[in-house]
């Protein structure tokens, strides 16, 4: 329990008992009597081991997961014949009505994608590349169920073999867009909380529940700082969200934390702190 050990031990200064901040119940943290202060410091001491060796903090992530052989949620998205076109208005000035500055406006369909297929498999990276004009926006827009209504599409779309009708996919897969829209007046730390209210935490709490029982069940001893990151990460309504904390600082976004976004009219973030911004949005 050298983890365990590393986290209960706490600086004079810092005026907090070993028994307050981790109670300690069959080698599983208890979060629920641990002040906000508790709260704090016990994720600048996990976000501190992370920056220590943060790939070895998240192979020990894996190695909990893996040891009690608990399969985690994966989605498969297929698309297949995908095609997607747009009614395009064109118009000519030429003849006698072009003088008369009148046109003709006739309706062209413009093919922005044509019978594309394709897999993307979970727990991999896809690197899409293609020319300006190609259509790279457009399916990456639907694959995330965000096409404008207006285009025609055509073809399959699924997500471990459900349709778009079967479920929303907005909460599933998300597209970051390169524009970066915020509620300008809003601080990142706010924006942040925002959306994890509006998404919540998933199944997170389940996937705990069953990871934590089959632990007890095989007799495992817990690792005191993956525990308690992974409890803090599943805890849904609290005043204070250290889900929004821990990306804070996984983003290198804590020293702005309680900046606005800002805009053209108000100094806010950086153009780079405001794309991460983005990207956690």
């Amino acid at each position: 329990m050298a983890a365990e050990a590393s986290i209960r031990d706490t600086d004079p200064e810092e005026d907090i008992s070993k028994a307050n901040l981790l109670t300690v119940d069959s080698g599983d943290v208890n979060l629920s009597n641990l002040s906000v202060a508790d709260k704090r410091i016990l994720v600048d001491r996990i976000m501190k081991t992370m920056k220590d060796d943060n790939e070895q903090f998240l192979r020990r992530i894996k190695d909990r997961i893996k040891r009690v052989d608990l399969e985690l949620p994966k989605v498969e998205v297929r698309f297949e014949h995908l095609s997607v076109e747009a009614d395009a208005l064109v118009g000519s000035r030429a003849g006698i009505l072009g003088c008369l500055n009148f046109s003709v406006s006739k309706k062209r369909v413009n093919k922005i994608l044509t019978d594309a297929s394709g897999i993307l498999k979970p727990s991999r990276m896809c690197l899409l590349l293609g020319p300006p004009g190609s259509g790279k926006t457009t399916l990456l827009l639907a694959l995330a169920g965000k096409l404008d209504k207006n285009l025609k599409v055509t073809g399959k779309i699924t997500y471990c073999g459900c349709e778009f009708k079967d479920f929303v996919p907005q909460r599933t897969g998300a597209y970051v867009s390169q524009h970066d829209i915020h509620v300008t007046e809003m601080t990142v730390r706010e924006t942040f909380d925002f959306s994890a209210q509006c998404l919540g935490t998933g199944n997170r709490s389940d996937i705990l529940s069953e990871l934590t029982k089959r632990e007890r069940d095989a007799g495992i001893i817990v690792d005191a700082e993956i525990d308690a990151l992974m409890k803090l990460l599943a805890v849904e309504g609290q005043k204070l969200n250290l889900g929004t904390d821990y990306i804070l600082k996984a983003l290198g976004l804590d020293g702005c934390a309680d900046v606005i976004i800002g805009d053209e009219m108000r100094r806010g973030v950086s153009g780079g702190e405001k794309k991460r911004v983005t990207v956690d949005y």
